[in-house]
């Protein structure tokens, strides 16, 4: 591999860039002062020949595509020549994925804002109420279909399920029930405390545990719809 390199000639008619070497990542350092020291505005068309590239990655071709569209932004003429197959087929590439103009972004302030974020919460909650429709929905037909027809119902698949979100899920439920539990009870016991209240600490575990309990099913049900 070879470095690259820009020799620049000009003449009456246009200004020649050739263009030789390896454009690499690795070594596009070297090639981008010369690249900007040829202007944005040369007086003349610009035709960059490719002719003795040896190999060329997506960054080299984007380089020089980005100085191709500075120039012609300019109002001048500039085009790739004699480019080999293989760095052809790379800057086309390039060329048909990059983004060439990046619109700005427009700032919604105020009440604008404001109706925007709500009329946004609006639609998500209408979607997850449909969503819920539907489920319940999908549920209970499935469950008529089931009763209609008993024959349909896999009583070796029910129970075997049953066995995997129910018996096998005691363990990790119980654990975790005791430690939420356990730090109810010290968080909550010094609290009490101050107020003379200490024995209502079973019953603040109780409460919250089976809060958290429920909080943690509707979440674990949102996520499944």
């Amino acid at each position: 591999m070879t470095t690259p390199e820009i020799k620049v000639s000009q003449n009456q008619d246009r200004t020649q860039c050739q263009l030789s070497g390896s454009w690499l990542t690795q070594d596009l350092v070297s090639v981008l002062k010369p690249l900007e020291a040829i202007s944005d505005q040369p007086g003349t068309p610009v035709v960059f020949d490719l002719s003795q590239v040896g190999t060329m990655d997506t960054d080299g071709a984007l380089v020089l595509l980005q100085k191709q569209a500075a120039i012609e932004r300019a109002g001048y003429k500039c085009s790739l020549a004699n480019a080999p197959d293989h760095v052809s087929q790379i800057i086309s590439t390039v060329e048909k994925h990059r983004i060439k103009d990046c619109p700005p972004a427009k700032e919604v302030r105020g009440i604008v804002e404001l109706l925007s974020d709500t009329g946004k919460s609006a639609i998500e909650i209408c979607g997850k109420f449909n969503e819920l429709i539907s489920f319940l929905g999908l549920v209970l037909t499935a469950t008529l279909r089931q009763i209609l027809n008993p024959r349909r119902i896999r009583i070796t698949s029910l129970i075997s399920q049953m066995e995997q979100i129910g018996i096998h899920a005691l363990p990790i439920v119980g654990l975790i029930s005791f430690l939420i539990g356990v730090v109810l009870a010290f968080q909550g016991a010094g609290q009490l405390e101050r107020f003379g209240a200490q024995i209502f600490t079973i019953n603040l575990v109780a409460v919250c545990s089976a809060t958290i309990t429920l909080a943690g099913c509707d979440n674990h049900l949102g996520r499944w719809i």
